[in-house]
């Protein structure tokens, strides 16, 4: 194998970490999440995700890469659905899309558990 399959995944872990904080700083500063650094992150967060299904064996790899993209969209989805009821009720977004496709990225990467620890802390902030 040319690189092993642990060491790509941290690297791309280490990729999406500089890509979501690029981005969470452009937000911070512009108001708008740039979808650039948003598709490097996504791009990386896959990478991991094929990295660390090649490590087990007990699971043909493609099916757990798919299993995972599944819930990070349906995280997507959800936080989607919430802002459009919110906005058809009081005519203005609840939170923006880029947060949205921020905690897609970061849960494909790293879990729902740490996004939503990310999303409770960050209400606090």
């Amino acid at each position: 194998m040319l690189v092993e399959p642990e060491i790509l995944q941290r690297f791309c872990l280490a990729g999406v970490w500089i890509a979501l904080g690029i981005a969470a700083y452009a937000d911070a500063r512009t108001g708008r999440v740039p979808d650039k650094y948003l598709l490097g992150g996504l791009t990386c967060a896959l990478l991991a995700c094929l990295a660390s299904a090649l490590q087990n064996p007990h699971m043909l790899p493609i099916i757990q890469v798919v299993i995972w993209l599944m819930a990070a969209l349906s995280l997507g989805l959800l936080i989607w659905s919430i802002n459009e009821i919110w906005y058809r009720w009081r005519g203005q977004d609840a939170i923006g899309m880029g947060d949205a496709k921020w905690s897609v990225v970061a849960a494909l990467a790293f879990g729902l558990v740490p996004v939503l620890w990310a999303w409770a802390l960050a209400a606090w902030l």
